[in-house]
Formats: structure tokens, C-alpha cells, sequence
């Protein structure tokens, strides 16, 4: 009489067993289709570059496609939201950075997603810093120099930017309120606008991402006064970082790749682990490393207490600024 109900445990045992060998390898099979990154950025801009030298790369260690999807618009805002909204299933991957995810939620109210709450951030990227670039005109040649400039002839000094709220606006805010000067903002409807105003001499100083105006600096058509980084940029080690001058002041543009808020925690840290290897190879370094991005690498749970910090203080920068969207 107990013969069969041992042949039924032994049964239910197996079948148990089939099961859980069934869970890990499903989990062990993680990707098995392609992958989708969402970017927030338009092709051709330094965000896509990161995407395209990373996806393939990647692609290959996980013996699946990474597809690049570009969403660029609204100052990165569109591509952001597609990211929030997106299925947590580990197959959709935002590519996004401060400006979306640190400055313009406190620039445009209710936008369609929060940038803390809505996602599982992966990896941060890299990051760029900026340049403030002075027209060869300009008597000031160092940031002491622009600031006894400033105060001597309060509020005549003008900067340009790419339009109200973006990071090279904000910069110039910092800028102020770190040496209590007076400038005065010209917002542009685009980047390109400005620097071809600041190369004719119409506005004297704009801050830019570094690979953005690296070539008019090098043909003397630009002086850069200094770099915002927390020290020199190797693509300009001459050049001197604000925080020489002004302790504590810096200023990066950076890129992340994030998931959707809900995102399996070992499938975040399986995208962390293969992307972090592609950031490693000599190739990738030194292409990005030629676009002026410095690379980072920093882990899911150190990202996310950045992303935290970053929208906290930009927060109070625009609110002290002022900022609105044009």
C-alpha cells in the first residue's frame, strides 16, 4: 500500500526538479530576442554616437540585437516619456541624460513621467564637460580676469545659449551666483545659432559640450577660458577647470542608460555587467574618448542615488534662475 504513494512522491519530485530547471533556464536564456534603446537624442549628436559604438559591441555578447531607436525632440523629453512608458520586460532600455532626466522637469511642468520614479537606472555612461568659450575680442583671458571684468562693468556682459533651460543657459546661472557677477542671458532658438554669433563677435561668451566647439578653439577662432569639469579635460589639458578658480563648481552634460521602473533586478545587472564590458575595450575608449566623452561605468544602485542628487540640484539652479521654457 505505501509503494504507490512513494511512486507519486518520487513523481512529484522529478516533475518539481523539471520545473525549477526550467525557471533557470529561462532565466540563463535572458535575451531571446532583440533588444530596444530607446535615445533620446537626434542622430548624429553625441548621445547617438554613444548608443551606436555601444550597441553593436554589446549586441555580440549577448547573441542578440540591440536596436538603436532614436526619439530625439523637446530637449530630450519625447524620447524620455517612450522610455518611461515602456514595458518592464527587460527588452527596452532608455538612453537619456541630465537634460531630461535633471533640468526639465523643473523647467516644464507635467511632463508625462518622473525621472526618479519611473526608472531602474543600469549604468552611467559617460559624461562631457563644457567650455566656456570666449570671442578672441574679449579683453578677459581668464575666469579671474572675466569676473574683475564683470564687476567692473556690471550687467554689459552678455553669454548666449541654446535657448532657455538647457544646461549651457543654466551653466551661465551657475556661473553667476558662483561669482556673484552679472551677465546677461541670450537665449537662441538653437545652438547653431549662437556659436555662429559668438564666431562673428555679436555675443562674446557661451558655454558649449567640449567636441561641440574643440575645432574653433584649436584654429584660434575661440579662446576657452576654462573647462566645468571637476578637473581638466583631456581633450584640452591646457585649459584650466573653474573649480580652480570657483571651488565646487562643476558642470557636465552625462549619459545613462536606464530601464522602466519594475525592470527584474538580475536583468539590470546583466545589462550593467555586458555594457560595462564593452566600455572596457581599447576601441570604444578610444572612439568616444576622441568625441570628448569621459567614460564612467558607475553601477545601478550608485546611478541611482545620481540621478537623485543631479535632480535635486538642478532644481534649486532653475528656481534661482528663474528658468522658463521659450
Amino acid at each position: 500500500m505505501k509503494y504507490p504513494s512513494l511512486v507519486v512522491c518520487f513523481v512529484l519530485v522529478a516533475l518539481l526538479g523539471m520545473g525549477s530547471s526550467s525557471v533557470v533556464a529561462q532565466k540563463s536564456a535572458y535575451p531571446t530576442k532583440p533588444i530596444r534603446w530607446i535615445v533620446s537624442y537626434a542622430p548624429g549628436t553625441t548621445g547617438d554616437i554613444l548608443a551606436r559604438a555601444l550597441s553593436p559591441r554589446v549586441s555580440e555578447s549577448f547573441g542578440q540585437q540591440v536596436v538603436v531607436d532614436n526619439r530625439g525632440g523637446a530637449n530630450g523629453n519625447l524620447g524620455t516619456a517612450a522610455g518611461a512608458k515602456s514595458s518592464a520586460d527587460g527588452y527596452t532600455f532608455l538612453l537619456a541624460g541630465n537634460a531630461s532626466l535633471s533640468i526639465n522637469p523643473h523647467v516644464t511642468p507635467n511632463l508625462p513621467y518622473h525621472p526618479v520614479k519611473d526608472f531602474a537606472p543600469v549604468i552611467l555612461l559617460g559624461t562631457v564637460p563644457l567650455v566656456l568659450n570666449a570671442h578672441p575680442a574679449l579683453p578677459a583671458k581668464s575666469v579671474r580676469e572675466l569676473v574683475l571684468l564683470a564687476k567692473t562693468k556690471p550687467g554689459h556682459l552678455n553669454y548666449a545659449s541654446g535657448g532657455n533651460g538647457t544646461t549651457t543657459h543654466l551653466a551661465g546661472e551657475l556661473l553667476k551666483m558662483s561669482a556673484g557677477i552679472e551677465l546677461t542671458h541670450i537665449p537662441y532658438r538653437t545652438a547653431a545659432q549662437a556659436i555662429i554669433d559668438l564666431l562673428g563677435g555679436q555675443v562674446p561668451l557661451m558655454f558649449t559640450a567640449v567636441p561641440t566647439t574643440l575645432s574653433h578653439v584649436r584654429a584660434g577662432l575661440l579662446r576657452a577660458i576654462a573647462v566645468t569639469g571637476a578637473k581638466r579635460a583631456p581633450a584640452l589639458p591646457e585649459v584650466p577647470a573653474l573649480a580652480e578658480t570657483l571651488p565646487g563648481f562643476e558642470v557636465t552634460v552625462w549619459y545613462g542608460l536606464l530601464a522602466p521602473a519594475g525592470t527584474a533586478k538580475d536583468i539590470v545587472q546583466r545589462n550593467f555587467t555586458e555594457v560595462t564590458r564593452t566600455l572596457q575595450t581599447p576601441e570604444v575608449r578610444q572612439q568616444l574618448g576622441a568625441q570628448g566623452v569621459e567614460l564612467s561605468g558607475m553601477g545601478p544602485e550608485r546611478f541611482a542615488a545620481f540621478v537623485k542628487e543631479e535632480f535635486t540640484r538642478w532644481g534649486k539652479v532653475v528656481k534661482a534662475a528663474g528658468a522658463r521654457p521659450d
